[in-house]
């Protein structure tokens, strides 16, 4: 089993832009439990999408089991919890994402934290493949090309 409890991480930070992409990325899972525990959470948003799979998630003391389709969001400096069990290979895309009037943002969708149910679609599967490919590449204005799609992933 691995167990991912590290709150030194130097993508975890606040920033007083509009919007930024802290981290991002694609996660498989198999042939291992992968537990990733945050006591105190981070200093940004968490939006945790399970495209395989199952994963098990805890949010706000209730735990909950995450299908294909499910996200969990992650407000800062909130307890994250969840486990990739050995027994349902799983893949999942996440983002950690910032900024000084996302908040409002949230709100205006009532997106707060929790689990919500967004079915499987391409779409959905090409937004987070372009804001990895964008964070990953690091090309000029990258940072705007991916506020415009974490807009459209939120939206």
């Amino acid at each position: 089993m691995f167990v991912h409890t590290s709150n030194h991480d130097t993508t975890n930070f606040f920033s007083d832009k509009y919007l930024q992409l802290n981290s991002c990325g694609n996660q498989i899972c198999n042939g291992n439990d992968f537990v990733v525990s945050r006591p105190n959470g981070r200093h940004d948003y968490l939006l945790l999408y399970i495209r395989s799979g199952k994963c098990t998630a805890v949010y706000d003391n209730k735990t909950y089991t995450l299908r294909p389709g499910n996200f969990v969001h992650y407000p800062p400096d909130v307890e994250h919890r969840y486990i990739f069990h050995k027994e349902y290979p799983c893949e999942s895309l996440w983002i950690h994402y910032v900024g000084k009037n996302i908040s409002e943002i949230l709100e205006d969708l009532n997106l707060k934290g929790g689990v919500y149910n967004c079915p499987p679609s391409s779409k959905v599967m090409s937004i987070f493949n372009e804001i990895i490919l964008e964070y990953q590449l690091k090309r000029p204005m990258y940072q705007t090309a991916t506020n415009a799609l974490i807009m459209q992933l939120l939206t």
